[in-house]
């Protein structure tokens, strides 16, 4: 599998990797971001890539920027790598060369860290649309999370990766969702992590859903930032959930979290909710 052969390469990646950002005085102890060097998407088929977490910390959460205006390129994959770093998998669909990085964002560990796994995959039926996920241990908050398939078939994609929180008796239950359109005839296997923890400041911000436009529109990029002086730890999207909406790219921007979403689906009403977890103070 995969995230098995991710660990190995790891550090050599790890070496090339460039440091986008370091800890403000209003971040968490030991916050920085992390990217790749520029990785090669091949053409028809899924690509990989991983990027480490300097010594001593470990990783908060992550995605990957997809250097493709094409709604044919997606993301298949996006997940840690153990307390390690984070990797994710590209699909190129659209038949031309482009290039895309992976990012981690890491912190020392805080209060409560936990890196939980679903306990076991989940079968992603074929030519449909599967929700999954992870809740955190009560107590703590979900800092990130992401979402891992069997197969390298770049028919299948991510089209949401989001936090969530609802009440359980009076407590609050927070959870890592992502969702998996299988537009193969063959079914697979998905399994999905929730970073948890309790890191000062927190805060899990919902911005306002936008409206995708159908065939009319290919593409549409949310960023939601977080109230200064606080920083991103990770972020996502919710989106409408047809085979046809799919997730093109999800990274750390700033103060802000950015994530691109592929429209081919003749749906009018079809919405993208932006999410970005943060913390600091």
């Amino acid at each position: 599998m995969r995230w098995l052969m991710a660990s190995s390469v790891v550090a050599a990646i790890a070496l090339t990797a460039a440091f986008a950002s370091s800890a403000g005085a209003a971040s968490p102890p030991g916050y920085v971001v992390v990217q790749s060097a520029s990785i090669s998407a091949s053409v028809d088929s899924q690509s990989h890539g991983v990027v480490a977490c300097p010594g001593g910390t470990v990783p908060l959460g992550g995605g990957a920027n997809v250097h493709s205006t094409s709604f044919e390129d997606d993301m298949a994959d996006s997940y840690p790598v153990g307390t390690e770093g984070w990797a994710a998998d590209v699909n190129n669909n659209s038949g031309a060369a482009f290039s895309f990085t992976v990012w981690v964002v890491c912190g020392t560990q805080p209060t409560g860290y936990s890196l939980v796994e679903s306990p076991k995959p989940a079968i992603l039926s074929s030519n449909g649309t599967t929700l999954l996920s992870q809740a955190c241990p009560l107590g703590t908050k979900v800092l990130g999370g992401g979402g891992f398939t069997d197969t390298v078939s770049s028919s299948l994609a991510i089209s949401s990766t989001y936090p969530s929180k609802k009440l359980i008796g009076t407590q609050t239950e927070y959870s890592w969702n992502v969702v998996f359109d299988n537009a193969s005839a063959a079914g697979a296997l998905g399994t999905t992590w929730a970073i948890c923890g309790s890191p000062a400041g927190y805060r899990l911000v919902q911005r306002a859903a936008v409206t995708l436009g159908g065939r009319n529109v290919t593409q549409t990029t949310v960023h939601p930032t977080c109230p200064s002086p606080k920083v991103p730890l990770s972020g996502g999207v919710q989106a409408t959930q047809d085979i046809d909406i799919t997730l093109n790219r999800t990274f750390p921007s700033g103060t802000a979290w950015r994530s691109v979403e592929n429209d081919n689906a003749p749906l009018v009403s079809a919405t993208l909710t932006p999410y970005v977890v943060c913390a600091g103070t």
